[in-house]
């Protein structure tokens, strides 16, 4: 077994475990079934590009949140040029309130 391979086998562990949550998450940002679905798809692959960069003594849940904003942020700067727009602020604040469901599993968020 390569270094590669290890590596793609650990990735799909971390992320599978954290996949619906980022699933959510990008849902919440978008609110468009279809749009949230290319977030959560370029999110993957952002994550799976930067998984060297990934520091095992940390949370992954809480890494591929912060990968997911960093997409989310580029998402809307390009939607602000077509004059729809979501503050970082509000950025921040949807990711973070996924960020309570990592111990939970529950992905429902309160109102």
């Amino acid at each position: 077994m390569t270094e590669h391979d290890t590596a793609h086998g650990e990735f799909l562990l971390r992320f599978l475990q954290v996949q619906d949550g980022l699933r959510a998450a990008a849902l919440s940002l978008c609110g468009d079934p279809h749009q949230a679905d290319d977030l959560f798809q370029e999110t993957t692959m952002a994550c799976w590009r930067s998984y060297d960069r990934y520091d095992p003594e940390r949370p992954f849940g809480a890494w591929a949140r912060g990968v997911l904003r960093n997409v989310a942020h580029a998402h809307w700067r390009k939607q602000a040029k077509a004059g729809v727009s979501l503050s970082q602020e509000a950025i921040e604040s949807i990711v973070g309130a996924h960020a309570a469901c990592d111990d939970s599993g529950d992905w429902r968020i309160e109102a």
